[in-house]
């Protein structure tokens, strides 16, 4: 019965929503657009969420432009269109909006939807860290460690890695654990890193994962044991990540011979944001001892091996 008095209530407020959606208010036709886009109380449907979050956006509503963005930068609903996405990022970003100035600055340090410019990347990004976007905050501290659109500064990148690990974002704890593994801009304090990378691999992300592995293989700040290294390493394997594959091949001792089909894990270095969160996976920047480097083969810049896209020039490299 409480279920059946739940379904008559939605069902109003449903009633309520579309008509005031119709009416035009600019709210309405936002939350239309998100019950549609995330399947709330009406069947999922993304042509009709674009549909609503374009009548909203019109209006200036700054998250139904950021959505909106997301629509065109996905192909939610409407033909995918970086140029119309960073439209609508920047719409929404101007007004202050956190999520499409951390979009916005992705968009420019990638090059998609507009000529790639790592200055404005981190003045965008740095809007929205200075908000507490724990994406941004990510983001801006990479392009300190790596020195892209601003003066490398490892004291910098750590700051802001802190700031984003703080608030639990997984790659922020990963790539703080490199700071304070290779003494970049922290005091080095192996103990310290392999703490950062176990919260990482706890969360299921494969670089941190491959790393904690070898740390428990070499006995690195923690108790040597072959059993924890062979674990946690298949883990990172079962997300096919190239360097745990590699190592499994070249330690007979710790796996079986397994078929090796180089499946690269990764994505983009920078994070943006989406209505759904994603599990996206980025360039492997640890080392407990020195990873693989290889090389662009448009523009020569350095790549690890986890990296999907050249980090200078943008070239997918899978």
């Amino acid at each position: 019965m409480e279920n059946l008095n739940n379904e008559k209530t939605n069902a109003k407020a449903m009633e309520r929503l579309i008509a005031a959606a119709e009416a035009g208010e600019a709210e309405a036709l936002y939350c239309l657009g998100f019950c549609y886009f995330r399947g709330d109380c009406v069947e999922q449907d993304y042509q009709e969420a674009a549909k609503w979050f374009y009548k909203a956006a019109e209006q200036g509503i700054d998250e139904a432009q950021y959505c909106l963005g997301l629509c065109y930068d996905n192909g939610y609903g409407v033909e995918e269109d970086k140029t119309e996405a960073v439209k609508w990022y920047r719409l929404a970003a101007e007004q202050g909006y956190k999520e499409a100035q951390c979009n916005l600055g992705v968009c420019y340090y990638t090059g998609q939807g507009i000529e790639k410019n790592y200055t404005e990347a981190v003045k965008w990004y740095r809007l929205a860290a200075e908000q507490s976007d724990a994406n941004a905050q990510y983001n801006l501290g990479t392009c300190y460690e790596d020195g892209y659109g601003i003066e490398q500064d490892y004291s910098e990148a750590a700051k802001w890695y802190q700031l984003s690990s703080e608030q639990d974002f997984t790659k922020a704890h990963y790539r703080l654990g490199i700071c304070y593994d290779k003494g970049h801009g922290v005091e080095e304090d192996k103990t310290k890193a392999a703490r950062l990378f176990r919260i990482a691999a706890e969360q299921g992300y494969a670089p941190a994962q491959f790393i904690l592995g070898k740390a428990y293989y070499l006995g690195n700040c923690v108790v040597k044991s072959n059993i924890k290294a062979k674990e946690w390493i298949e883990k990172a394997i079962k997300q096919d990540y190239n360097q745990a594959l590699i190592f499994a091949e070249e330690h007979p001792d710790l796996f079986s011979p397994i078929q090796n089909t180089y499946n690269v894990s990764g994505d983009v270095i920078h994070d943006n944001h989406g209505i759904i969160a994603k599990d996206d996976a980025i360039v492997n920047r640890a080392n407990v001892s020195d990873t693989e480097t290889n090389f662009c083969p448009q523009c020569g810049q350095k790549v690890d091996a986890g990296d999907m896209f050249c980090r200078k020039c943008g070239r997918k490299l899978v």
